[in-house]
């Protein structure tokens, strides 16, 4: 019996440190999607944390159901919600450039229109 427990105990051992082991295959599954969480809650908080000029931009995208709409790219506030993921460049012509609303951020706003009070 004791033999038994040995075996089984060192062919756990031998999976765990083996490179195409099946546990590893887990364990790296499960912190990519730890990881997947965390981002998920860091952009969420973002649109908690948004500043009075950048709700004005946004109102327009959904509380107005505006898909596309020209934009100042030099804009620091277009800026800053391009860089944090929160609005897309569509395409680019003379003075103004159109930008949408990346779906994530429509969809969490619609569901919570106060963020955009």
């Amino acid at each position: 019996m004791a033999f038994l427990l040995a075996l089984v105990v060192l062919l756990i051992a031998y999976q765990l440190f083996l490179p195409g082991s099946v546990f590893r295959e887990i364990r790296a599954d499960i912190k990519r999607r730890r990881q997947s969480s965390r981002d998920v809650a860091e952009r969420l908080a973002q649109l908690h944390n948004l500043t009075g000029q950048e709700r004005e931009v946004l109102r327009v995208y959904v509380l107005e159901r505006v898909y596309e709409c020209l934009q100042n790219p030099q804009d620091a506030v277009i800026r800053r919600l391009v860089d944090r993921g929160i609005l897309r460049p569509v395409q680019s012509e003379g003075e103004g450039s159109a930008f949408s609303v990346a779906a994530w951020t429509r969809s969490y706003l619609i569901s919570r229109p106060e963020l955009l009070a």
